[in-house]
């Protein structure tokens, strides 16, 4: 997951990289976790002044809440696990199965080795790291990084890649965060601001403008195009696709809720390893962001 591009006005994200990037071998073990917030909804309030006579029985003046733009807080409409997921992706607390929506397009040599189900699990598996992982949580601009904030994303690796190629590049990363040691790990890691005029919600480098709220919203991919690889002395599928997610930010021009969308061009070498596929290598790359106002799917 790689790219160097940045957005029209000087962009300060950690995408303006992209590179393509290209890993090892396989066989980690673990499942991918979702990485939005759970659905509690905060709205940014304004209390109704209360009457200054006194009444004989009084009564507790209802609180009127709204949502207006605000830079400290991201609106109340995103506060949900990916907002403006396709309606096949199921949830089950912060958990989301994305394989419901993913769809396959398998060479002959890939379903003549494989079979249909599991090309479709390769399929479901790239597609989950790119959605549970690639696009986290994690990606919110932060000071610094511990080597566990990476956990999840090495589960989704072979062992042999997870131990001689990602884990050096967690450290890495956790040593210099920098856009191109985000690229090397296939995952967006936001830095600064996103780009003249827009801001990411709440103080700088924290989380709090998105408490309760999701960090990415509207995931969308293609088709994916699964075909064998018989690079190795053990076969593998290769997964490719496009997709694109939003992290919701503020207009501060127009003062407005905005977001921005990061598109994906993604190529990850799958591998079966005990009853589930890992990655064993990926080209990624990151497209130019764009601004636009904020609309869920």
């Amino acid at each position: 997951m790689r790219s160097r591009v940045i957005t029209a006005v000087a962009v300060t994200v950690l995408l303006v990289v992209g590179c393509a990037v290209a890993l090892g071998l396989t066989a980690p073990d673990g499942s991918v976790r979702g990485a939005t917030a759970p659905n509690v909804v905060t709205t940014r309030t304004t209390p109704t002044p209360s009457s200054t006579t006194p009444t004989a029985t009084p009564t507790p003046e209802p609180t009127a809440t709204n949502d207006e733009p605000s830079v400290d807080l991201a609106p109340a409409k995103v506060a949900d696990v990916w907002p403006g997921r396709p309606k096949a992706v199921t949830v089950d607390g912060d958990q989301v199965d994305w394989c419901g929506a993913v769809k396959v397009s398998a060479s002959s040599g890939a379903t003549s080795a494989f079979g249909a189900a599991q090309t479709k699990g390769a399929a479901c598996a790239a597609v989950s790291f790119v959605f549970d992982e690639r696009y986290a949580r994690r990606s919110l601009p932060k000071s610094s990084y511990k080597k566990s904030d990476f956990d999840s994303a090495l589960s989704a690796f072979a062992q042999a890649t997870g131990s001689s190629v990602y884990r050096p590049r967690i450290a890495a990363f956790v040593a210099h965060p920098t856009g191109v040691n985000g690229e090397n790990l296939g995952l967006v890691m936001l830095q600064g601001q996103p780009g003249a005029g827009y801001r990411y919600y709440g103080k700088k480098n924290t989380l709090d403008g998105y408490t309760d709220r999701a960090a990415w919203i509207n995931p969308q991919w293609s088709t994916v195009k699964i075909t064998l690889d018989t690079s190795k002395v053990s076969p593998r599928l290769t997964a490719s696709f496009t997709a694109s997610a939003a992290v919701p930010v503020f207009d501060t021009n127009r003062g407005r809720d905005a977001m921005m969308t990061v598109p994906t061009t993604a190529s990850l070498v799958m591998r079966r390893e005990g009853k589930a596929w890992k990655i064993g290598s990926f080209q990624i790359h990151t497209g130019a962001a764009g601004f636009t106002s904020l609309r869920i799917r």
